[in-house]
C-alpha cells in the first residue's frame, strides 16, 4: 500500500550536496523537508527549510555557507519505514515521532518519501470510493 502513495519523483539530496542546491530544490518542488542519502542510496538524515534558516544565522549568508555540505545541517534522523508497513502503522509512527516526512525503503534501498498529508488524502479517497 505504501508503494501507491509514496512520492518517488522528488529531488535526491546526497550528503555532499550544497546548501544552495537544497534551497533551490525545496523551493522548486515545495517539499517541507527532504531526505539526505549516502552514496549507497540509503537515508542518513532529513533536512528542512527550518534547519537551513537556523544555521544560516551563524554564517550570515556568506558564499561559504552556500557551498557547505547539507549533511552538516540535518537536525533529524530519518524515520525509515519498510515499504511493506501498513498505511495506518506508518501514519501512527509519523505522529508518534513527530515526523514531517517518512523515508520509505525496500531491501536497504531508498524508494521515496511520504508526508502525512499524502496518507490522509489516500485514506479519504478510499473512504469516498467505498461510499
Amino acid at each position: 500500500m505504501l508503494r501507491e502513495i509514496l512520492q518517488a519523483h522528488h529531488p535526491i539530496i546526497y550528503e555532499d550536496s550544497s546548501v544552495c542546491e537544497i534551497v533551490d530544490k525545496l523551493e522548486i518542488y515545495k517539499f517541507p523537508a527532504l531526505p539526505i542519502l549516502n552514496q549507497n542510496h540509503y537515508p542518513i538524515g532529513i533536512v528542512s527549510e527550518n534547519d537551513i534558516i537556523k544555521w544560516s544565522t551563524d554564517y550570515s549568508y556568506t558564499k561559504e555557507f552556500g557551498s557547505m555540505e547539507v549533511s552538516r545541517f540535518s537536525s533529524v534522523k530519518p524515520l525509515i519505514i519498510s515499504v511493506n508497513t501498513s498505511v495506518d502503522e506508518t501514519l501512527n509512527r509519523m505522529i508518534t515521532e513527530n515526523a514531517t516526512v517518512a523515508t520509505i525503503v525496500e531491501d536497504d534501498s531508498y524508494l521515496g518519501l511520504i508526508q502525512k498529508i499524502h496518507i490522509l488524502q489516500y485514506k479519504l479517497s478510499n473512504y469516498n470510493n467505498s461510499n
